[in-house]
Order: C-alpha cells, then structure tokens, then sequence
C-alpha cells in the first residue's frame, strides 16, 4: 500500500540543512517500508510563510528558532496564532533547552537541537508532534464545539482566547467581535423553532464567510456569538465590517424565512495592552450596546 506523503514546511535560513534533512528522512523510509514519505519545503524567512501556506498542502510545521534575521521567538508566536490547526515542532539552538521549552510553553509540539536532525529522530518527532496535535484536535471538538453550529462553544472559546491574549504582545493586536442574533426570542418550537434554528445556523456561516479560517468564532450564549480575530490590527474594522454586512445582505437574499439581523460590537485590542478575555467581551459587549442603539444590519 502506498502511504501518503507528508509535506514539512521547514523555515530556516539554512537551505543546505533543508536538504539535508530531506535526504535523512528519505534514508529513513528506504530502511523500513512501514515509514511514512516526507516531503520538506524550504522557505528561508517569514515574510514569506504566508504565501506559501495560502496555497494548502503543508501537513507540518518546523520553525528554527535561530533565524538570520533573529525573529524566530515572534515568528513562533505569529504561526501559532494564525495557523493552530497545524502541528509546529521548534529546532532549537543547541543547549538552549530553556528556549526550547518556553517554544513549547507557548504551543510548539516539540522540539529538536539543532544539528542533530538526522532522519530518525526528526521522523519519530514528527509522527508523536502529528498524532499529538489529531488528539487535541479530537477532544476539543468533543468538548469545545457548539452542537448545532459546529463553532466553538463558549468554554472553547475563553479556553482559546486566553491562550492567544497571553501571545498578544508578539502579535500586531487583536479584534474581538461580538455579534447578537436579533429577535431570536420571538421565535419559539414547532416550525418557528425550525426558523430558530435556520437564523442561528445563517448567523454563524456568515462569520465563517466574514473571517479568516485562522480566526476563533464561537456561539457563546443562546443568541449571540463571539469571534477573535487573531495579528488583527484596528484597522482591519474597516475591512471586516463591511465583509461582514454584505455577508448578511447576501444570506437575507439568498435564504427564505425570517431575516437575519445582527447587532456588533468591534473592539480592538492593542499588542501592549494589558487586559483579560472577560474585560475584553465586556467593553465590546459596551460597543455592541451602544451599535445597536444606532443600527443593526
């Protein structure tokens, strides 16, 4: 049976290492026929990281935290924070184990010394780092997902938006959007009940539609909704806003039953503010108030 192959995206300035290791982990696979195929794509800096994840494919991430440009702690935080559904395994400077374990403290899934990344040993780190990462994954969706929407549910969501507060000194900021489902107690069981469901169903694919997928969105009350918007600067309300209204126009155009109205509240938070998920839902929760006094689209 032929196994699948895993592409690693391997971000280290040094391309000959980047080769190197291809070659271990295919000396690797020669040798025993049960191990998997890897596959590694060099990219020498951040800047273009992005770019090359855009286009899909990347199974794993191995950062060396000993960039030429001396980034590699924040470029640890920024793949953590726009790209969690990846697993990212750090090399580490040799006999900086205190590095290695703060990468790992803040959501690396292991860790490797540099120079010491023969075909074996980056193959069993890999295979623990991906099954590792399948599990959480797992748990989480048993434990932290709305059942109707298939969004975070509030406990998923404070769990994950504390964790990325934690990071928001290494990040270009954060946005919390908070976003009330109008009149949906108006609407009781039976065929309205049916319509209960629809608008919350709307509601929360016109976030998933507004938002990038690296963003926290999550139903975290009976009628309302919550979406951290992760390396958010402010300015990205005079993108998501007006998303997020034609989003909504869209859907009303689009589905029969009652129309989807929503009342938001954006609230920006700024990389060295010092503040608390709860302080944060509770200031945009002031905005949303204060939005809908106004409007609702």
């Amino acid at each position: 049976m032929e196994l699948a192959t895993i592409n690693i995206l391997y971000i280290t300035g040094e391309p000959e290492v980047a080769r190197q290791l291809e070659t271990s982990l295919a000396a690797v696979r020669s040798a025993t026929s049960s191990a998997a195929q890897y596959r590694v794509l060099h990219e020498p800096a951040l800047s273009g990281v992005s770019r090359r994840l855009e286009q899909g494919g990347v199974e794993v991430i191995l950062l060396d935290l000993a960039l030429p440009s001396g980034d590699g702690d924040e470029a640890l935080g920024r793949l953590r924070a726009e790209y969690p559904a990846l697993p990212l395994v750090v090399v580490a400077p040799p006999g900086d184990e205190a590095r290695a374990t703060r990468a790992i403290q803040h959501g690396a899934h292991d860790y490797l010394p540099h120079g010491q990344l023969d075909g074996e040993l980056i193959a069993r780190v890999l295979r623990y780092a991906l099954e590792r990462h399948r599990l959480q994954e797992m748990l989480r969706q048993l434990s932290l997902t709305d059942d109707l929407t298939g969004t975070y549910n509030r406990r998923g969501f404070l769990t994950l938006a504390e964790h990325h507060v934690k990071l928001l000194p290494r990040t270009r900021g954060l946005l919390l959007v908070v976003a009330r489902v109008e009149d949906l107690n108006l609407l009781g069981s039976g065929s309205d009940g049916r319509d209960r469901e629809r608008l919350l169903l709307g509601a929360a694919e016109v976030l998933n539609a507004t938002f990038r997928a690296s963003d926290i969105i999550a139903r975290v009350e009976d009628d309302e909704f919550a979406v951290l918007a992760l390396d958010s600067s402010a300015d990205v309300i005079e993108i998501f806003g007006p998303r997020l209204q034609q989003n909504v126009e869209a859907r009303n155009a689009a589905a029969g039953g009652p129309k989807l109205t929503l009342t938001v509240g954006m609230l920006p938070a700024e990389p060295r503010q010092r503040i608390s998920v709860h302080e944060l839902l509770a200031r945009a929760h002031r905005v949303r108030f204060e939005a809908a006094r106004k409007r609702a689209f």
